[in-house]
């Protein structure tokens, strides 16, 4: 796919349609049976706590287990992460549908909501940290895009179907039908064919420390990488001011189509579908605007805009003008969601994406959360008119908030689009630097070296000290070791995509093999010391070199390596 690659572009890979589908089944099923759950509580509780209950235990599981979540997509395999988590939930579902339909106990309900809803709080962050291993950097934003209009559907269509099957069924047959949703969506993951990730070997480090003190482990780790920078922290924050909104707009809404807009409080549905709207037709622009280079500029004014509306609905009273206003939230929202999701999918390293994603998702809920608490207390408090204009300033301020940061926001998309990108584009595949972030790969790419060698031509010696790494850019080269007899042995051949000389610059020991062109070859040739000084600051994981050093060492002998 080409930089500018139109909206529906990405769909074209096949793994892409299998992520992209599998993701939406799995939220819509989300969705659907989130109405079908509170219409059974009220149905056999008729208590509105019964229900605050429930969507309380649909969403504190995110806030106290997404770290957790995080964790585990950067440690265990993603497909299988995402599989079993599916298939528990399928689990669930199924048995949920048999509590129903024997008309069981509430309490029982609300404990398998529970167990579904802490089984998909690793889901999200797998799906985060593996589209940067399916698409290239330039796609990045095309894909997150879809990704965020999927959500935006489902959020329409699940609530939609559900109340469905609830009119010509019932709840029983909403929960096997979601049942159904992640059966389906486990089956497309399961056909992807793109290795998803981690590197998660956990040998022992070769020639440098671990990357877990710079980027912290456990709970608390995701946190620690989302505050590694100002510039990530003002993402973060943005994209949490969003989801403060939207809590108060689940209060605040609901009063106002009844005391504002002289609607029934069953018009608030058309206030949300208008902000669904809004972020369908403004999906393929998310998409542009995510790669202009005044990205900084473009999300404090989404930023902004997201928040408008909230406070425009303090003095309006036509239901057609509120309506149209909520098209702008819900454009500025999707605007907001890919730039941060692509922001950090470019900036952060490989192996933090999970973690850093499993934090993002325990704190976008806590937001939420937050929202739905302080809104029945503002409004008590201010009354709704003041509580309106408040919400919408808080947006304000977290537009103020990316707005100090707009030039670093800047540079970094400046730096993806800029001269480097095709180096930095090669670098990033190679599985010896899969943990490095977007900075070091940057730092490497300003420091290698381009070289054409002719076929024929002995690249590393045997015997040579070590200097360099080298890259293959394009060409084919064989790797040969002396014998015992004065013979030569092929022990490899390495073509576009590989690496060689990474053994001698970590045992820091003599060539042991020779590396000869076998055609006309095209070569990154990075400095050794520059390489040596990313692995020993723990920029790049450490397990993935051990890795990869002892593969190749092992198909030559103990003291050198396949392209050493």
């Amino acid at each position: 796919m080409d930089r500018h690659a139109g909206f529906w572009d990405p769909l074209r890979v096949r793994d892409v349609r299998l992520l992209i589908a599998g993701l939406g089944l799995s939220q819509i099923g989300d969705w659907l049976y989130n109405v079908a759950l509170i219409v059974f509580v009220l149905e056999r509780t008729g208590s509105a706590a019964w229900v605050a209950a429930a969507g309380v235990i649909r969403l504190l599981p995110y806030v106290l287990f997404g770290p957790i979540g995080g964790w585990i997509a950067d440690h265990r395999s993603r497909r299988s992460t995402m599989v079993a988590s599916d298939l528990i939930r399928c689990a669930a579902m199924l048995v949920l549908a048999m509590v129903t339909a024997r008309d069981g106990a509430p309490a029982a309900a609300l404990g398998l909501a529970a167990v579904a809803t802490i089984f998909s709080v690793a889901y999200s962050p797998c799906v985060n940290a593996a589209i940067p291993r399916m698409v290239s950097e330039d796609d990045l934003s095309a894909v997150n895009t879809l990704s965020a209009t999927v959500t935006n559907l489902s959020y329409a269509l699940g609530p939609a179907l559900g109340g469905l099957l609830l009119i010509f069924g019932s709840p029983t047959a909403a929960f096997v039908v979601n049942g159904v949703t992640f059966l389906s969506s486990a089956v497309l993951t399961l056909l992807i064919r793109t290795e998803l990730g981690p590197d998660v070997e956990a040998e022992a480090p070769v020639a440098a420390p671990t990357d877990e003190p710079a980027t912290g482990s456990g709970y608390m780790s995701g946190f620690r990488v989302l505050a590694s920078s100002p510039f990530v922290l003002a993402l973060v924050l943005t994209q949490v001011a969003t989801c403060v909104l939207y809590g108060l707009e689940t209060v605040l809404y609901a009063l106002v189509t009844t005391a504002r807009l002289g609607m029934t409080v069953d018009g608030v549905a058309f206030l949300y579908a208008a902000i669904g709207v809004g972020g369908l037709a403004a999906a393929g622009l998310a998409r542009r605007l995510a790669d202009r280079t005044e990205a900084g500029l473009v999300l404090a004014a989404a930023a902004l805009l997201c928040g408008v509306p909230m406070a425009t609905l303090a003095v309006l009273t036509l239901p057609s003008a509120a309506l149209a206003v909520l098209l702008i939230e819900g454009a500025a929202m999707i605007v907001v969601d890919v730039m941060v999701a692509t922001s950090l999918q470019r900036v952060l390293g490989a192996d933090v994406l999970g973690r850093a994603f499993g934090a993002l998702d325990a704190s976008i809920t806590a937001g939420m959360l937050l929202g739905m608490l302080v809104a029945p207390v503002a409004v008590s408090a201010l009354g709704l008119t003041t509580a309106l204009v408040v919400g919408g300033a808080l947006m304000a301020l977290a537009g103020v908030g990316v707005w100090s940061q707009r030039r670093a926001i800047d540079a970094s998309v400046a730096a993806y689009s800029g001269p480097l990108q095709d180096k930095v584009a090669v670098l990033r595949r190679l599985s010896i630097l899969r943990g490095a972030s977007r900075a070091t790969l940057e730092h490497l790419a300003e420091a290698l070296t381009e070289e054409d060698v002719d076929a024929g031509v002995p690249v590393i010696r045997q015997g040579d000290e070590p200097d360099d790494l080298f890259v293959v850019v394009r060409g084919a080269l064989t790797v040969t070791v002396a014998g015992h007899d004065g013979s030569d042995r092929v022990v490899g051949d390495l073509a576009s995509g590989d690496y060689f000389g990474e053994v001698g610059l970590l045992h820091r020991i003599p060539r042991t093999a020779t590396v000869r062109t076998a055609v006309p070859c095209h070569l990154y040739r990075v400095p050794g010391q520059e390489f040596l000084d990313i692995v020993t600051q723990g920029s790049v994981r450490s397990r993935t070199l051990a890795r990869t050093t002892r593969a190749r060492v092992a198909s030559v002998g103990p003291m050198g390596g396949l392209a050493d």
